[in-house]
C-alpha cells in the first residue's frame, strides 16, 4: 500500500527486479498524468544531492514532471547526503517525483537519522523474506505461458538453478519465453 500524496520512493532491496519493478509502476502512474523527463543518478559519498535538486526544481521543456532516481548502492548517502535526506521536503520540489533505489539496509543503517526521516516522507517498499515458496510462486507466475506435462519439474530446475535469486529466475524465464515464442511453444527441460 502507497500514499498516492507523496511524490517520493525509496526501495530496499538487493534485486534488481524488484527495484525495475518499482519503477515500471511509477512510470505507468507518470504516464497517466502526462509527460515526464527523467534523470538517473548514481549517489556516492561526494554526490551533490543539493546541486542535483535544484538542476531539476525549474520546470522542463515539455514536462512538468520528473522522475528523479537516485541509486545508492553501498545503502550510505554521506554525511552530507544524510544531513539533505534527513531535512527533505519534497512538497518544494512538486515537479520532481523522488524515487531512490537501496540495498538491503542492516538494523543501524535503519535506525539513522536519514533513513528514518526519510522513511515518514515516502512511500518505502522493502523487499524481504526471500524464501522458497515465494520465489517458487513467482517462478509459476512467470511461467504462465508455459502449458507443458513437465511444468512442476521445470520450476524445480529453475528454482535450483537460481539459488534464491529473483533476479536470475526471470532472466532465466525470459530466455525460456523467447525459446519458446521461436520454437511455436515447442520447449522441454532440455531447453
Amino acid at each position: 500500500k502507497t500514499d498516492e500524496n507523496h511524490n517520493c520512493w525509496v526501495v530496499l532491496s538487493d534485486e534488481a527486479l524488484f527495484h525495475k519493478v518499482v519503477y515500471e509502476v511509477l512510470q505507468t502512474r507518470l504516464k497517466l498524468k502526462g509527460a515526464f523527463d527523467k534523470d538517473i543518478y548514481f549517489a556516492d559519498a561526494f554526490f551533490n544531492w543539493q546541486e542535483c535538486f535544484q538542476k531539476h526544481d525549474n520546470i522542463g521543456l515539455f514536462s512538468e514532471t520528473t522522475l528523479l532516481q537516485i541509486y545508492v548502492k553501498n545503502g550510505k548517502p554521506g554525511s552530507k547526503g544524510g544531513i539533505f535526506l534527513s531535512e527533505l521536503n519534497m512538497n518544494e520540489h512538486e515537479n520532481i517525483c523522488l524515487l531512490i533505489h537501496l540495498p538491503k539496509l542492516d538494523f543501524a543503517s535503519k535506525n539513522s537519522k536519514w533513513f528514518r526521516a526519510l522513511a515518514q516522507k515516502a512511500n518505502c517498499i522493502e523487499f524481504g523474506n526471500y524464501n522458497t515458496d515465494g520465489l517458487s510462486r513467482f517462478i509459476e507466475n512467470q511461467l504462465a505461458f508455459y502449458v507443458g506435462k513437465e511444468k512442476n519439474r521445470l520450476t524445480n530446475l529453475i528454482l535450483d538453478k537460481c539459488e534464491g535469486n529473483f533476479t536470475s529466475a526471470y532472466n532465466e524465464i525470459a530466455s525460456l519465453k523467447l525459446l519458446h515464442n521461436s520454437n511455436e511453444g515447442d520447449i522441454d527441460l532440455t531447453s
